[in-house]
């Protein structure tokens, strides 16, 4: 009796242990791919607010695989933005804009990303859609009116020789300034690199700052050298401009110095302006500026002829849009609180890389003012009382896609500028010009006179 007891109540165990186990099975067939898909999703989301965007497409592309959720959706269409695959960008937009209920600025994206794409025609009725949803915002209106006069940026085409730099890398290289007999530029090509290390957002080595010596007549002259000194760190350096007397460098870098890294309140090292010395054989006397912030970026500087206005980008609060231009005058050792150039030059969207010429002319890249697509090039004069609107320099200085970093000679015959446009090397690239014909007018698109 006892071992049949026993017997039975191993049996009665047994069924129950079985009986368990079939439960969890199912609750693990019914829960563990929920649990799966939410640690990924999880993982995209800490990728894209870190800016790892190429990590983050991959995890929002697993993510759709398996469900709809829109919020990945809108942020997959933004990073293939962010990396420039303006064609990935334009098809995952076209399937944002369907939805209900997204926030306009997804209207404003998948318009670029079509202009990026040539697609001018559907590129306006998207711009004409988000200025409809958002009138306070000038960006669609002028895109709109861009795209119906696209015709008029490329009326001077013919007197303009380009010549992609020979020396661009398989990364990128942009943002050219005089030097000497040369140029300095920044360039993820990661000669200076030893640690190997990337990146983030477009998994590229660091940025560091080059010179590479050209002719009078700005041709190349040699292969690009890695500026020797301590200019260069572990993080970015890029977006500099020297002196006319060739004796002050400033440069922007990431928040690091002495060996110390800064964060903001969110622990993003933002962009802080440096300068120094330039003495034989490398740099000295290296310091920030003291319009510097943790909780802010300040970069691309650009000193006026005179050494007297240092103009530079910064999205401190109280602007006007992403990033605007700002200038600060310097007096001996002191610097004046930055100045806003105001809403002429400065729009909703993004001002960067200025260039001040000797004839007094302002040289700088905007997204915000229409043109033929992402950032094109604009000149303003910049006299004592007034500024005139920025006018476009049209095609081929400008194109389809990000165009920026533009310095002129002094002669204004020839001069460099960066692009990201297909055919280049890399990702973005550096761009020799020659003016075959001085005097040329440029594009003024006006909504009400056209």
């Amino acid at each position: 009796m006892v071992n049949s007891f026993i017997n039975k109540k191993s049996s009665i165990n047994a069924e129950k242990w079985l009986l368990k186990s079939c439960i969890f099975a199912v609750l693990l067939l019914i829960f563990t791919p929920t649990s799966a898909q939410n640690a990924v999703l999880k993982r995209a989301d800490r990728a894209y607010q870190d800016l790892a965007f190429p990590d983050a497409i991959r995890l929002y592309q697993k993510v759709l695989k398996k469900k709809f959720n829109k919020t990945a959706m809108i942020r997959l269409a933004n990073c293939y933005r962010l990396t420039h695959n303006y064609k990935a960008a334009a098809a995952q937009y076209a399937k944002v804009v369907a939805l209900n209920q997204i926030p306009p600025i997804n209207y404003f994206n998948y318009a670029q990303a079509l202009m990026n794409n040539g697609a001018y025609q559907e590129a306006e009725q998207w711009y004409q859609r988000y200025a409809k949803e958002k009138p306070g915002d000038p960006r669609g209106a002028k895109f709109a009116e861009s795209c119906r006069n696209i015709e008029a940026f490329y009326q001077d085409s013919a007197w303009f020789q380009l010549q992609n730099y020979p020396y661009n890398s398989s990364e990128d290289d942009f943002g050219p300034a005089w030097f000497k007999n040369g140029i300095i530029f920044g360039s993820a090509r990661g000669e200076g690199d030893i640690i190997g290390s990337r990146y983030q957002w477009n998994d590229q080595p660091f940025l560091d700052l080059y010179f590479a010596p050209v002719e009078p007549s700005g041709q190349p002259l040699g292969r690009p050298r890695l500026l020797n000194g301590k200019l260069n760190s572990r993080f970015h350096e890029a977006g500099c401009t020297v002196d006319e007397k060739n004796r002050l460098i400033y440069f922007t870098r990431n928040n690091y110095f002495h060996g110390k890294k800064g964060v903001d309140a969110s622990g993003m090292i933002n962009l802080k302006l440096f300068y120094a010395e330039v003495s034989v054989g490398g740099w000295k006397n290296l310091r920030g500026l003291p319009f510097n912030s943790d909780a802010y970026s300040v970069g691309h500087p650009a000193i006026d002829p005179a050494g007297e206005f240092l103009y530079f980008i910064s999205d401190m609060p109280g602007g006007f849009g992403g990033t605007d231009i700002y200038r600060a005058r310097r007096s001996g050792n002191s610097w004046s609180q930055p100045e806003n150039l105001g809403p002429v030059i400065n729009t909703p969207g993004n001002e960067m890389f200025p260039f001040i010429h000797r004839n007094g002319r302002l040289f700088f890249a905007s997204d915000g003012l229409g043109g033929l697509g992402g950032l094109d090039i604009f000149q303003v004069s910049l006299p004592a009382k007034a500024i005139t609107p920025p006018i476009n320099l049209g095609s081929p200085i400008n194109s389809a896609f990000d165009d920026f970093g533009l310095i002129k000679s002094s002669d204004q015959l020839y001069g460099f500028f960066s692009s990201n446009r297909p055919g280049g090397k890399g990702g973005d690239d550096l761009y020799h010009f020659s003016i075959l014909q001085p005097g040329l007018k440029a594009v003024v698109i006006d909504q009400e006179t056209q």
